[in-house]
């Protein structure tokens, strides 16, 4: 957790993050109703919307002064690309907030 809070430093890049990651989650929601009602135009924009959302973080980690640690495979990318998604940014946000509440 703490490599992931150390390369979410730049306001530019939480703020990015902050649409980027909730149109990853809601982009798995339409994917999966696209799947269950076997709808391509659905499956499509699932599809877009999780490759913008990567675009758009990508771009925003650009602006680290720490990087994030390179990817050792492709399922290395695949584990830590969900566990960032689903718990470690929306753990990380709230965090922050109560941080910001406190003072």
């Amino acid at each position: 957790m703490h490599n992931y809070f150390h390369a979410h430093q730049s306001r530019l890049n939480l703020a990015l993050h902050m649409f980027a990651v909730p149109q990853f989650v809601v982009a798995h929601a339409i994917l999966l109703w696209g799947v269950l009602t076997l709808s391509l135009g659905l499956l499509s924009l699932a599809v877009a919307l999780v490759i913008s959302s990567l675009g758009v973080q990508g771009w925003g980690h650009r602006h680290e002064v720490h990087q994030p640690e390179p990817f050792k495979g492709v399922w290395d990318f695949a584990k830590r690309l969900y566990t960032e998604q689903f718990h470690l940014y929306p753990r990380m946000l709230l965090i922050k907030l109560r941080q910001r509440i406190a003072s």
